[in-house]
C-alpha cells in the first residue's frame, strides 16, 4: 500500500508519540480529554495506571472505541493497519502464533473449519500459512481484522508491538 506524504508523516508522528510521551505531558492530554468529554473518568485513570507505551497504546485505543471516523483519518483501524504491515506479519510471526492464532478466530467464529483447513492443510510453510491468514482475515472486513489484532496482542506481544498494531474498539 502507497502511503502519500502527508500519510508518511502522520505514520511518522504516531510512532513518536506512543513510543516518546511523557508522563507529564500524557497527563496533561489525559485532562484535557476528560474535560472535553472525549474519555470519561475511568477510562482516564485506567491510561494514568498505565506507563510509557502502553499508556499510550491504551489512550490510542479509547480514540478508537469513541470516534471511529477520526481514529480512521490517523489510520488506526484495524483493516489498514494489517494491510501496511502484511509483508512484516509474514515475514515475523512462527508456527506457534499461527496455530494459536487459529485456534482463537476459529473459537471466535472470525474463521470457518474451511478456512482454518485452508490455511493450515494447503500451505506447507510458514510464510505461506501467513500470507494466507492475513489475506483471509483482511478480506473478511475491520471486525475481523479487530479480532485478529486482538488475539496477536495476546498471542505474542513482541509482534504486535513490533508491527505497531493498535488495538481499537471499532
Amino acid at each position: 500500500m502507497h502511503m502519500n506524504g502527508g500519510d508518511r508523516r502522520l505514520s511518522e508522528k504516531r510512532k513518536i508519540f506512543v513510543n516518546s510521551v511523557s508522563e507529564d505531558t500524557l497527563n496533561n492530554l489525559l485532562d484535557d480529554v476528560l474535560r472535553e468529554k472525549v474519555l470519561d473518568q475511568e477510562e482516564t485513570e485506567k491510561v494514568k495506571k498505565e506507563n510509557g507505551c502502553h499508556a499510550s497504546q491504551l489512550l490510542i485505543g479509547y480514540i478508537c472505541k469513541r470516534d471511529s471516523t477520526f481514529a480512521s483519518k490517523l489510520r488506526f483501524s484495524s483493516d489498514k493497519q494489517l494491510i501496511q504491515k502484511r509483508r512484516l506479519f509474514i515475514r515475523s510471526v512462527g508456527h506457534g502464533t499461527i496455530n494459536a492464532l487459529l485456534d482463537d478466530l476459529l473459537e471466535d467464529r472470525a474463521l470457518s473449519q474451511e478456512e482454518m483447513c485452508k490455511v493450515k492443510d494447503e500451505n506447507h510453510t510458514v510464510m505461506d500459512r501467513a500470507r494466507v491468514l492475513i489475506d483471509l482475515i483482511i478480506g473478511k472486513g475491520c471486525h475481523a481484522c479487530k479480532k485478529f489484532i486482538q488475539y496477536l496482542w495476546e498471542e505474542d506481544p513482541e509482534l504486535a508491538s513490533k508491527m505497531e498494531l493498535y488495538f481499537c474498539q471499532e
